[in-house]
């Protein structure tokens, strides 16, 4: 998650079983359409996850519905 600086937050998850997948979204900031959505097999986040964003914030983040460019990174 991206938050200001300064602010808190709280992630809380369930224990689920190992080949349970997690979804990854990204949506337009001008019109909430999905522009990207990634599903993956997490076992270790530090390793897992950052390929996931690089391969959005480098590829295409045009929205579908209005054409506007998802920021990437903000």
């Amino acid at each position: 998650p991206q938050r200001s600086p300064g602010s808190g937050g709280v992630v809380v998850e369930k224990i689920r079983p190992r080949e349970v997948d997690d979804g990854f979204e990204w949506y337009c900031p001008k019109c909430w359409a999905l522009v990207h959505r990634v599903e993956v097999n997490v076992q270790n986040i530090v390793a897992d996850l950052p390929p996931l964003f690089e391969s959005f914030y480098k590829g295409n983040r045009q929205c579908p519905s209005c054409g506007a460019v998802h920021p990437g990174r903000g």
